[in-house]
């Protein structure tokens, strides 16, 4: 896009056109923590949230939070799309231009969602948006009528149909219907009686009658069944007012459980929902929820320093690149998994882009990816180590770069010699100077990236073009391609400066903006010349030269 379609851009579809906000949050415990927990994480606590109201409140509060969450999270991407506002400004073509973009959205603001049902024909381009969603993508809904309630979206209520709910609607509950577990508390202690005073002359009959409520509601009883036949009527009186303390604070538990993501959590999650109609286990279970944040806020340490922008979708492959990606495929799939897999390559020819890429696809598994960036921190107090044998697989970047710091060694050993399954990346497999590693590596197949190719230059240049609304003739696109010869790891910035000359570019502007290409010359020796010296590393005794690494 050029500075004037990003421009176009903001002003449709971010929060450039939140010019105001309400500060004052709906009157809902729930929505408050899913406002906290956003803020706090940059994330949503589900893949897809849905808040219904009939007045204004549900849009009160997502211009809130994604104005917020603008202040406090430049690098965000916080996308909007108003239905109403779509029709009424007269904005479909603007949207279908940019449609490719909203797919990368982190989180991804649909308001007036309801509306949808009276414009029938951008209800397609809503349901294709949804299924292209990226794997990192939250999706946020407001709408006045329940998804089952509006027409003409089949595919899209099945897409939606778990996402969280949350109710701002004022309408009555029967007795029988409960909008969260609160309700279902407040309900039953109600039925039982036990929010009243509990008086010396409450006979037996009245608290056979509390018990028997509790249960039909599906809470364990049987404290309460043990002394139930008590001739000591205070003890009774006692047992009751425990059950329901205990009653209260596992309301709390449930809110606190509920307000986490636990898709990657599923035994941890089945274990702990045996419990919440327990009040005799509150305690264990506040354990094993607060055990289960550690492990949530863990993992998410670790998947921060992935990129949705690299994908599957944006990598380009010929016979360079093929069999690497055919490795990454079988990981995916579950075929033919090593414990450790090795990719090496010279920088810029994609090692970082495929690492993201097979993350992006590992959305149900839980995964550590470690790099230069984040390896301080998870050395720290070896932190990495806490919940290391309950990931599914490490990915590591740029391997060689960690092993440089000698600070690190320790905790990169740690992790190396797990039986994890591992994906690393690296330039070359013998820059690892520690005989362990190595024998560890020469156990398994490495699979080595080749020196970017003509093909995948072109490409990959003609998609940055085309990003930045760069306009080329061939001429010039050709020269481009002869003289620089900077890694694609590298190249991108090149291309952001080369766009200050939009129209005015030429073989002197691409000399300014880009350094000068090197061009290898090549020697001409004679058949049965060759120096076999200039082709060893170099070792330190005879044992080491099982480990020299020759490069031709």
């Amino acid at each position: 896009m050029n500075q004037n379609e990003v421009k176009e851009f903001q002003e449709n579809f971010t929060c450039f056109n939140l010019k105001t906000v309400k500060e004052n949050l709906p009157n809902d415990p729930f929505l408050k923590s899913e406002y906290s927990y956003t803020l706090s994480t940059g994330y949503l606590t589900s893949k897809s949230v849905i808040i219904y109201s009939n007045d204004n409140s549900a849009n009160d509060f997502v211009d809130k939070l994604f104005f917020d969450l603008s202040q406090r999270y430049k690098e965000l991407y916080l996308f909007i799309i108003d239905i109403k506002q779509v029709f009424e400004l007269k904005k479909i073509d603007t949207l279908v231009k940019f449609k490719n973009i909203f797919p990368y959205a982190n989180i991804l603001l649909v308001k007036n969602f309801d509306d949808i049902e009276k414009h029938p024909e951008l209800s397609k381009i809503i349901e294709d948006l949804f299924f292209s969603l990226k794997s990192n993508s939250f999706l946020l809904i407001t709408s006045s009528k329940k998804i089952d309630e509006i027409k003409n979206i089949d595919r899209i209520k099945l897409f939606l149909q778990k996402s969280k709910i949350y109710n701002l609607i004022k309408e009555k509950k029967n007795e029988n219907n409960f909008i969260n577990f609160v309700d279902f508390i407040s309900q039953v202690k109600k039925e039982a009686g036990v929010e009243e005073k509990l008086d010396e002359q409450e006979n037996r009959e009245e608290f056979i009658e509390k018990l028997y409520v509790w249960e039909m509601k599906g809470f364990n009883v049987e404290n309460l069944k043990n002394v139930i036949n008590s001739k000591d009527i205070g003890q009774i009186k006692r047992e009751f007012e425990k059950f329901t303390e205990n009653v209260k604070k596992l309301v709390e538990l449930h809110k606190e459980y509920g307000l986490l993501n636990v898709k990657k959590f599923k035994a941890e999650s089945k274990e702990i929902e045996t419990m919440l109609f327990d009040p005799d286990r509150v305690e264990i279970l506040r354990e094993k929820i607060n055990v289960l944040k550690e492990k949530i806020n863990y993992f998410s340490f670790f998947e921060k320093e992935s990129s949705i922008l690299m994908n599957m979708d944006n990598f380009i492959i010929d016979s360079s690149n093929r069999h690497v990606v055919n490795k990454i495929n079988e990981i995916i799939n579950g075929v033919n998994v090593d414990k450790i897999v090795l990719i090496t390559g010279s920088s810029g020819t994609g090692k970082t882009h495929i690492l993201n890429a097979l993350f992006n696809n590992l959305t149900d598994k839980r995964v550590i990816f470690i790099n230069k960036d984040n390896i301080e921190q998870a050395s720290n107090n070896f932190y990495v180590m806490k919940f290391l044998n309950e990931s599914d697989i490490v990915l590591i970047d740029d391997l060689d770069r960690i092993y440089e710091k000698k600070e690190y060694l320790p905790i990169v050993k740690n992790i190396l010699l797990s039986n994890i399954v591992k994906v690393i990346t690296l330039q070359r497999k013998f820059s690892i100077d520690d005989r362990e590693i190595l024998d560890l590596f020469n156990r398994y197949t490495s699979y080595n990236i080749q020196p970017t190719t003509l093909y995948i230059r072109k490409n990959y240049y003609k998609n940055l073009l085309q990003k930045y609304g760069i306009k080329l003739n061939d001429i010039i696109f050709n020269f481009l391609l002869d003289y620089v010869s900077i890694p694609l790891s590298e190249i991108e910035k090149y291309f952001v400066e080369l766009q200050k000359y939009q129209n005015n570019i030429n073989e002197e502007i691409i000399k300014k903006v880009f350094p000068a290409g090197t061009v290898k010359k090549r020697e001409f020796v004679k058949k049965g010349e060759y120096d076999s010296s200039k082709l060893i590393k170099e070792w330190i005794n005879d044992t080491d030269r099982l480990y020299v690494e020759f490069e031709v």
